[in-house]
């Protein structure tokens, strides 16, 4: 939830008012719907309690369960912010279709629970500036266009 703190500290800030903590939340495991609303009683928590039982080893592959899933990714990229395990092919696909909504790069809009996997399986990235950039503080840096 450290992500999601972060990214609607900046939400709020940007905005400068309350809002509400909205969480989207998928999983297979019935437990983490409960540990949430306990652990974090100041978000709301959107969820549909059947996903995880479809999800079990005797459902996994019925209609029902491929239309949780799909409904899961379709909610999950349409997030303003995505946490969830990279090594997940749910949230590849759902962290693709999010990509698909901005017209630059929304690698912001999303945390990875398992980076080490993400970093560990991907190819090596080059990164080229296309805009100057002046630090705002000394946690920035420097860089001009072409570095």
């Amino acid at each position: 939830m450290k992500g999601v703190n972060d990214f609607y500290d900046m939400y709020q800030m940007s905005r400068n008012q309350s809002i509400i903590r909205r969480v989207y939340l998928a999983t297979d495991d019935p437990s983490v719907i409960e540990e949430a609303k306990n652990n974090y009683q100041n978000y709301e928590f959107i969820y549909d309690e059947s996903h995880p039982k479809l999800a079990h080893l005797n459902s996994r592959y019925s209609t029902e369960s491929a239309e949780a899933v799909i409904m899961d990714i379709h909610f999950l990229s349409r997030s303003d912010f995505l946490v969830c395990t990279f090594s997940s092919n749910i949230c590849r696909m759902a962290y693709e279709l999010m990509q698909t909504r901005y017209s630059t790069d929304a690698s912001w809009r999303f945390r990875s629970l398992d980076d080490f996997y993400f970093f560990a399986t991907e190819y090596h990235r080059t990164f080229v500036a296309i805009y100057d950039h002046v630090p705002a503080n000394e946690q920035e840096f420097q860089f001009k266009a072409g570095d």
